[in-house]
């Protein structure tokens, strides 16, 4: 008679735990029971690390390259390895990575909801920064510190109101049932709120690190100088680099690292490490989280 072979579902070193097929969270937290893991929304990056207390995903991320994170831990309280913490941890990082604390608790449906608040509100302060300058972005968050609760600046700039309108079609509408996507947002009205009161709270006023950001941020180093500094810039064909014209302006170069035009998208390189974002404003973000954490240490 044959042996009687299992699954293995524990050890991180044999073939069935360390699959490149499994989902990270699976390789790094193996003893994790599969069918305790919720469904992952689509767009939400697997942050898991083994050294973590638990499995977590990116919701999210701000203008300025900020995480927003959710930690999901066993629903058996007794396997969670901090005493007393909630089963689902909503979480928002500073550019230094200290972790504030957005919800806690063991409802999956609430965690989800306030998950999709976060993700809108952070889509639309990236949107805002994309159809304003960087004068009147740094100008909206310096007004907004001393505008009502209700109020925002940026519609001294631009139609606001669009721009969330585009950012809820495309974050939160793939989420609803047909008939609630042709219902449109003034029947999800609640929830495009609740994200627009969080986006002017941590995204559109100035925080003394945002100020800093946006001064930063307008103050970019262009090709010429680019080129003087020794980085290797493309170009479109036909176009003459030297004479700054070129499309990888504006860029901005510091001791961490620098941004270059790739045809529509843009290249961040940060030592040896580089990445591709399709939005300038992703990119910056990027450089500046690494610039920010030189500075720190």
């Amino acid at each position: 008679m044959e042996p009687v072979t299992t699954r293995c579902t524990r050890c991180a070193t044999c073939p069935d735990c360390t699959s490149p097929s499994l989902p990270v969270w699976q390789r790094e937290f193996p003893g994790y029971p599969r069918g305790d893991m919720p469904s992952i929304p689509p767009g939400w990056t697997d942050t898991s690390w083994h050294n973590d207390t638990s499995p977590s995903f990116q919701v999210a991320t701000g203008p300025m390259g900020e995480p927003v994170q959710i930690w999901i831990d066993h629903p058996d309280r007794t396997q969670r390895e901090v005493p007393g913490i909630a089963r689902f941890l909503l979480t928002r990082r500073s550019h230094d990575d200290d972790m504030e604390e957005v919800h806690a608790g063991e409802d999956w449906t609430i965690a989800l909801e306030i998950a999709s608040r976060e993700r809108l509100a952070c889509a639309f302060a990236r949107g805002l920064m994309q159809e304003l300058t960087p004068a009147q972005w740094r100008a909206m968050r310096l007004g907004n510190r001393i505008n009502a609760d209700f109020v925002c600046a940026s519609h001294d700039h631009c139609d606001a109101n669009m721009v969330m309108l585009a950012a809820w079609e495309s974050e939160r509408a793939p989420m609803l049932t047909p008939a609630q996507r042709a219902a449109g947002i003034g029947e999800d009205i609640e929830h495009a709120n609740g994200a627009w009161t969080i986006a002017k709270a941590h995204y559109l006023t100035a925080s003394d690190e945002g100020e800093r950001f946006d001064i930063w941020r307008m103050s970019g180093v262009h090709v010429a100088s680019l080129i003087g500094a020794g980085c290797e810039l493309g170009c479109e064909p036909g176009t003459d680099i030297s004479s700054g014209a070129a499309r990888d302006s504006p860029g901005r170069i510091y001791s961490c690292g620098f941004i270059e035009a790739h045809g529509e998208r843009w290249i961040v390189t940060i030592g040896n490490d580089s990445r591709t974002f399709d939005h300038l404003v992703d990119a910056e973000a990027h450089l500046w989280r690494g610039h920010a954490a030189l500075e720190s240490t």
